[in-house]
C-alpha cells in the first residue's frame, strides 16, 4: 500500500508541475509593445516609470528601469501592454508630467522644457479609426487592469494558485486514506 501512496504522490506532484508549466508559458508570451523615446541632450540615459490604469507599477523603485541605448540616439524599453502610464525622468530629478500611450509602439520626444510629443509608429488610416481603436484598447486595458488588480498581476496567478491548492488537497487527501486504512 505504501508503494501505492507513494506513486500517486509522485504522479500529482508530476501533473501539478505540468499544470503550472501551461499559465507560465502564456505568461511568456504576454503582449507588449516598445517605447522609443528621445531625450533631451543634457539626460545621460532616460528612466521609464510605468502603471497599469489599475495602479499596478511594472517597477519596484523610483526610478525605474533605465531605458536602452541605440546607434541614433534613441533610447527604448519594450513593456508588457496593460502598463499605459508613464513618467519618463532622467534619474535626477527631471521628469515628464504622467503620459499615457494607448499600448501601441510609440516615440516619446522630450524637449529641454520637459514637455513632450506622442507619435506612434503604427499608423491608422482615419481619424475615426483611430479613435474607435484607441476606445477598444482603452476598455481592453481597463478591463484587463481590473483582473490584474492592484499589483498588476494578470489571470495566470489566480490559475496557479487554484491548480496548487487543488493538488494539495488531492495528496493530503490520499495520504489521509492511506494512513487511515493502516
Amino acid at each position: 500500500m505504501k508503494k501505492i501512496v507513494k506513486r500517486l504522490t509522485i504522479a500529482l506532484v508530476i501533473a501539478m508541475l505540468a499544470i503550472i508549466t501551461v499559465p507560465f508559458s502564456a505568461l511568456a508570451e504576454e503582449e507588449t509593445y516598445t517605447v522609443y523615446v528621445d531625450a533631451p541632450d543634457s539626460w545621460d540615459v532616460p528612466y521609464m516609470w510605468a502603471w497599469t490604469d489599475g495602479g499596478g507599477n511594472l517597477f519596484t523603485t523610483w526610478p525605474g528601469q533605465t531605458m536602452e541605448a541605440s546607434d541614433d540616439g534613441m533610447f527604448s524599453m519594450k513593456i508588457p501592454a496593460n502598463y499605459v502610464n508613464m513618467v519618463i525622468n532622467n534619474g535626477n530629478g527631471a521628469q515628464t508630467n504622467d503620459i499615457k500611450v494607448s499600448g501601441l509602439d510609440c516615440k516619446i520626444i522630450i524637449n529641454e522644457d520637459l514637455t513632450y510629443n506622442v507619435e506612434y509608429l503604427e499608423e491608422e488610416t482615419t481619424t475615426e479609426e483611430e479613435t474607435t481603436t484607441e476606445e477598444a484598447t482603452t476598455a481592453q486595458q481597463t478591463t484587463q487592469s481590473q483582473e490584474d488588480g492592484s499589483k498588476g498581476l494578470g489571470p495566470e496567478v489566480g490559475i496557479i494558485i487554484a491548480a496548487i491548492a487543488v493538488v494539495v488537497i488531492i495528496v493530503v487527501a490520499i495520504i489521509f486514506v492511506a494512513l487511515k486504512k493502516h
